[in-house]
This record gives C-alpha cells, sequence and structure tokens, in this order.
C-alpha cells in the first residue's frame, strides 16, 4: 500500500453536506488511516457515521494522487493528550 499524506472527503451528512474538506493523515496501517478532526468541527466529525461507505476519497501521497472508496469504520473522541477534545476516524481505503 502506498503511504497516504492526506485526503479530500466530500462531507456526507449535516449543514455542510457536499463539502469537500482535506484532512493530514496521522496514522496508516496498510489500507487503514486515521485522520484528526480539530473539535470546533464536531459538525464535520458528526457527519461521518460508522459503518457509512464514502464513494469519493481522493489520496495524495509522494506518488501522485488517486481516487478510491472507503468505510467509515470508527470514530471516536480524544479524551486526553494535547489532542484532547478533537476527534479521531478511522477509515478503510478501497482502491477506485
Amino acid at each position: 500500500m502506498i503511504a497516504i499524506s492526506s485526503v479530500c472527503l466530500t462531507l456526507p451528512a449535516g449543514p455542510r453536506k457536499g463539502e469537500v474538506a482535506e484532512f493530514d493523515v496521522t496514522f496508516q496501517s496498510g489500507n487503514a488511516i486515521s485522520i484528526i478532526i480539530p473539535g470546533g468541527h464536531r459538525e464535520v466529525a458528526d457527519s461521518f457515521e460508522p459503518g457509512s461507505r464514502l464513494q469519493d476519497i481522493q489520496c495524495y501521497s509522494a506518488m501522485g494522487v488517486f481516487n478510491g472508496h472507503g468505510t467509515v469504520t470508527a470514530r471516536s473522541s480524544i479524551s486526553s493528550g494535547p489532542k484532547r477534545g478533537d476527534f479521531t476516524l478511522d477509515l478503510t481505503i478501497d482502491s477506485g
């Protein structure tokens, strides 16, 4: 799997539905990635429901840009440390 540095996701629900947002990838293991959503953007975090499919994920890496599909595997609030109050979103990327 190519190392993914950031992703662009179309927000699937909520007041900002349809908007595209870019997120840095904070962790990757194979095709599973994690991103952090700042606590001040709760409506963005809430738009991603675990188990939902994302049809258009634009992935950026040092090798180039590619599109894929994916599944939201988890969403949680960070309860300790310097990122306390932020949200983490875990995704599994499928090739497009």
